[in-house]
């Protein structure tokens, strides 16, 4: 999951850093800003798990 995630950010930075122009519609920047948010979720909810396994109790 945490691989998918960081894919997913790393593809919706890249296709904004590539497709974003001042004259962009506002639904191509909300589709690739939701498959980040996606993206974000997938890694940040399995990232927090791994870490907070480590932390003595």
């Amino acid at each position: 999951m945490v691989q998918l995630g960081v894919g997913l950010e790393i593809i919706s930075v890249a296709a904004l850093a590539l497709l974003l122009k001042t004259d962009s519609s506002t639904w191509m920047t909300s589709g690739i800003l939701f498959v980040y948010g996606i993206g974000v979720g997938f890694a940040t909810a399995q990232l927090t798990q791994v870490v907070l396994a480590d932390v003595p109790v």
